[in-house]
């Protein structure tokens, strides 16, 4: 019997394709509807302190940036030379 295929390998990556890029903006959506998430709620816990302190729209909007830029968290610990580990700093 010869070989059966029913999809070339033509095909084949233009369905790679496409479900990579599928992949990638769903991912890129739910990154970024995540990140509006937490600033909105963010914002609304601190918006009495942003308003008592009159903080400018710009103060605001860097304080922001900052945060969703270190959303990583603290940097990893870094191992010294005789193996114990210590926060990179």
């Amino acid at each position: 019997m010869g070989e059966l295929s029913i999809l070339s390998d033509d095909s084949m990556k233009l369905l790679d394709r496409y479900i990579i890029k599928q992949f990638l903006l769903t991912a890129f959506f739910g990154i970024i509807a995540f990140t509006v998430i937490f600033v909105v709620i963010d914002l609304m816990e601190k918006l009495d302190d942003f308003l008592d302190k009159r903080a400018a729209a710009t103060i605001i909007v860097q304080y922001y940036l900052d945060q969703t830029h270190d959303a990583g968290g603290d940097p990893p610990l870094q191992p010294l030379h005789d193996g114990e580990n210590v926060e990179q700093q």
